[in-house]
């Protein structure tokens, strides 16, 4: 809270055209400041940037939807994009064996 004290604190000049933004932005840091406990979110392992998350994406979907001459409907690209995230988080074997989750060819 120590940052939304002291941008509050600035906040209160009139006149000059970034006290608004610089009001906006403190009342950002308050309604937001549960979603913003980044230590707390790393002691978890939980991961705070989105560079995790984009490599994850790169390396299970892009590598297998964008090869040479690939040519993909909606459905089937969502499909084996939906086996690919299941097998690398290594829940293979709970959903192949499920019937309601094969699907006809795409």
């Amino acid at each position: 809270m120590g940052i939304a004290r002291s941008t509050s604190s600035q906040a209160s000049g009139k006149g000059d055209s970034s006290a608004a933004d610089r009001r906006q932005l403190c009342e950002s840091h308050k309604t937001n400041a549960q979603r913003m406990r980044y230590a707390h979110f790393r002691e978890l392992g939980h991961f705070i940037g989105s560079g995790a998350v984009e490599t994850g994406c790169k390396a299970v979907i892009g590598q297998r939807l964008k090869l040479s001459g690939m040519r993909w409907s909606l459905r089937g690209a969502a499909g084996i994009a939906t086996l690919r995230c299941q097998e690398a988080s290594g829940r293979w074997d709970e959903v192949w064996h499920r019937l309601d989750n094969q699907t006809s060819v795409a």
